[in-house]
C-alpha cells in the first residue's frame, strides 16, 4: 500500500481544517516528503523550495497556513503534482 500512496493525491475541501496553523507551510510540505523517504534532508529542503517557488512563495515569505488562501492551496497542489 505504501508505494501506491505516493501516486495518490488527497485534496482537502477545507485547507484550514487540514493544516496545522502552528507550522509553516514549508515544514508541512517537507514532512510529507520525509514520511515517504523521498530524498536526503538537503534534497527535501531543495524540493520544498522549488515547490514554494512554483506557487509564488519564497523562503522568507513562507506563510503559516492561516495566511494561505483556499484557492492558492488547491491550485498549488495540482500544479506541483503535475511536475
Amino acid at each position: 500500500m505504501r508505494p501506491f500512496r505516493r501516486e495518490m493525491m488527497m485534496i482537502f475541501q477545507d485547507p484550514y481544517a487540514s493544516l496545522n496553523p502552528r507550522k509553516r507551510v514549508g515544514f508541512i510540505v517537507a514532512e510529507a516528503l520525509q514520511v515517504h523517504k523521498l530524498g536526503t534532508e538537503a534534497e527535501i529542503k531543495r524540493r520544498v523550495q522549488e515547490l514554494l517557488e512554483v506557487v509564488g512563495s519564497t523562503r522568507s515569505t513562507t506563510p503559516v497556513p492561516a495566511r494561505v488562501s483556499a484557492a492558492s492551496v488547491s491550485g498549488s497542489a495540482s500544479r506541483a503534482h503535475s511536475r
